[in-house]
């Protein structure tokens, strides 16, 4: 499995999580469990961690032996990511794009408490309001952020104006209630994957080609071009979901309730692209999903493409209502279903 793959993580006074630790995933991760269990929640303690991980990574001065130094130098930069993907989670959960509280100045992150999110070798920390990275094992602290200054961040500084509102967004993080703009098919032609999903839309959905007219997505069916909106929001969401696999490389990518408005019947075709991509993009993938039917397809295609590099996450909460979660490598979460043992929360 790649290197930068998450394969652990700790989460301790976030959200529903108070000490919270899981490990042993893999490419491919399904999470499911009850209602409001907090699966959501915990694809965004991972997002949360790989978000500012990959920052660092690619920062073009970063060296995790003078780790001390790049974050003294650049912790505004540093805070700014984190802020980011703290408001994006937000604009997620909350259906918007802060545009009402933006102009009200009323937005804030104090509903964000102390949390810990952490890996083996490296944590983030926020502490009532402040971010602290820490070497673990180490009594090393390189720096403290206050989350709640955040205007006076000169990154936010040049967004935060009522004529200028902010587009805060993270591609990274599917959330199905925004639209996708339309210069994501430009960006496919650019890069060489538009036959790719043209090629897609033909076998599972019966359709020519879809393309950028008038800053529109439109498909074309029988030479006629629709909106891709007038097809529904199966098509739109596997749509969606394609070309932001397709947009990425060595990243990991979260999908919050998958089979979200995809009919059961495209399932299998769902998975097959996702598996299957997951491999050639070298991307890791966490999903939510509260279906049966799509928990029974990841296991169906899986074993049809002999993919081991898989596994089902299962939330649920123990006798003292403490979160706790069971990761099944591939051969356990095949012998769960076919003995008919439930997976989906307890």
């Amino acid at each position: 499995m790649s290197e930068h793959f998450i394969k652990e993580i700790g989460i301790k006074n976030y959200k529903c999580f108070a000490d919270f630790k899981a490990q042993g995933f893999a490419r491919v991760n399904l999470i499911g469990g009850k209602n409001n269990v907090g699966k959501t929640a915990f694809m965004e303690a991972c997002y949360l961690y790989s978000s500012v991980e990959f920052y660092l990574k690619n920062a073009p001065d970063y060296r995790v032996d003078e780790i001390s130094t790049y974050v003294n130098k650049n912790r505004e930069e540093l805070n700014f990511k984190f802020i980011e993907s703290l408001i994006f989670i937000e604009q997620m959960r909350n259906k918007t794009y802060f545009f009402l509280d933006w102009i009200r100045e009323e937005f804030d992150l104090s509903n964000v408490k102390s949390f810990e999110i952490s890996q083996k070798y490296v944590k983030i920390i926020n502490n009532d309001g402040y971010i602290t990275l820490m070497q673990e094992n180490k009594d090393w602290n390189y720096g403290v952020y206050n989350l709640f200054n955040f205007r006076e961040n000169k990154y936010f500084s040049k967004l935060f104006k009522k004529n200028n509102l902010p587009l805060i967004e993270n591609k990274t993080f599917i959330s199905f209630c925004d639209d996708l703009n339309a210069s994501v098919v430009d960006e496919l032609k650019l890069n060489g994957q538009y036959s790719y999903i043209n090629q897609l839309l033909k076998d599972i959905f019966n359709l020519d080609m879809i393309d950028n007219i008038k800053n529109q997505i439109m498909v074309q069916e029988d030479g006629k071009y629709l909106s891709l909106s007038e097809f529904g929001d199966g098509l739109k969401n596997f749509v969606h979901i394609v070309i932001v696999l397709l947009s990425y490389t060595k990243r990991a990518i979260f999908i919050d309730e998958i089979e979200n408005g995809i009919h059961y019947t495209k399932l299998d075709d769902m998975w097959r692209v996702i598996l299957k991509l997951s491999i050639y993009q070298d991307i890791q993938i966490f999903a939510t999903t509260h279906s049966k039917e799509c928990i029974e397809s990841y296991a169906r295609v899986s074993k049809e493409l002999s993919e081991e590099e898989i596994a089902f996450i299962e939330l649920g909460r123990d006798k003292e209502d403490k979160l706790k979660a069971i990761v099944m490598n591939s051969s356990r979460f095949y012998r769960e279903l076919q003995n008919g043992n439930g997976v989906r929360g307890w």
